[in-house]
């Protein structure tokens, strides 16, 4: 593997990241579509989350950032609610306003994957949007890691996203994907990349309940802790977060962004998302980071934090 970018002693990059759309369109589906693990779903949205998820708080989200100018926009998962292909159509074209797939990098999260046959509608619409460079459409979690080379960052995207039993919305990436990460963070380790891992369900499970985590954390922790990365980024938990799990040269800095679409009461989960503009000089990287918030009183999205890891 050969991912180095030459040829560049400077690199400037700004990454904007956004996640857990939670698209929902079931009108129109066949009452056969909500068979089993799509109808606890529906129940969900209809009880709760419709009044939490607003399109005109997305709307206003995809507004802010088109004036914010990213190099790169980065989404970790869940853009639809059922994994009905009507949604997906949806996602689908929202992620065209985004930009094209070289200016847009998805990884899908685990209402992506709400049931085993979401993967064929995934790949036909949006799969360009989840590979690596090259452009070959990511077909199901086989093709992953997905690996794009900017510069002097590495972008990393792995799925955690696979269908589960009913009332469980948890994660795994499954050995080969794991035997394929290793190689690619060693590589690019290697190499002197600033590797940015995206990934749907968190590296760890301190607020999550247990239907709700990554299954083979531990060993995502460990393949961490000996491979190492500058930064991992995630979705699923619909909140603003900032933590850290270790890495061979100290600590690897984990960040969270809540629901892109969430216009709820709880200031901490409603919608969000965040700049990151990375420079690279001669190995030396840091990344500057904004978080942007829904305001309602505003109904515009003001800063919530700044800081700079590096």
């Amino acid at each position: 593997m050969d991912f180095v970018n030459r040829g560049r002693s400077r690199c400037e990059l700004t990454l904007a990241h956004l996640s857990d759309l939670h698209l929902c369109a079931p009108r129109g589906a066949p009452l056969s579509a909500f068979l089993g693990k799509r109808a606890l779903s529906l129940v969900s949205w209809l009880l709760r989350r419709r009044r939490d998820h607003a399109p005109a708080v997305l709307e206003r989200l995809v507004a802010a950032l088109a004036a914010a100018e990213s190099d790169h926009r980065l989404v970790t998962g869940d853009l639809v609610q059922l994994a009905l292909p009507a949604e997906f159509e949806q996602a689908t074209r929202l992620l065209q306003r985004l930009g094209g797939p070289e200016e847009v990098f998805v990884v899908p999260g685990n209402h992506d994957a709400l049931v085993g046959a979401a993967w064929r509608s995934q790949d036909r619409l949006w799969g360009e949007y989840a590979a690596g460079d090259g452009g070959r459409a990511v077909s199901g979690p086989e093709g992953f890691p997905a690996v794009r080379i900017r510069g002097s960052a590495a972008l990393i995207g792995v799925s955690s996203a696979r269908p589960t039993p009913p009332l469980s919305a948890a994660g795994s990436l499954g050995e080969e994907q794991l035997r394929r990460l290793e190689a690619v963070l060693a590589e690019t380790g290697r190499q002197g990349l600033f590797r940015i891992v995206l990934i749907h369900h968190p590296p760890f499970t301190r607020g999550l309940s247990p239907h709700k985590r990554l299954r083979d954390l531990p060993r995502l922790l460990a393949l961490i802790r000996r491979r190492g990365a500058e930064l991992i980024l995630h979705g699923h938990t619909h909140r603003i977060s900032r933590r850290e799990i270790p890495g061979p040269r100290g600590p690897v800095p984990v960040l969270g962004i809540s629901s892109a679409s969430c216009a709820g009461r709880d200031r901490k989960r409603r919608s969000a998302f965040r700049l990151l503009h990375f420079v690279s000089q001669h190995g030396d990287g840091r990344v500057r980071v904004r978080d942007f918030g829904w305001e309602p009183a505003a109904q515009a999205f003001r800063t919530l934090a700044e800081y700079t890891l590096s």
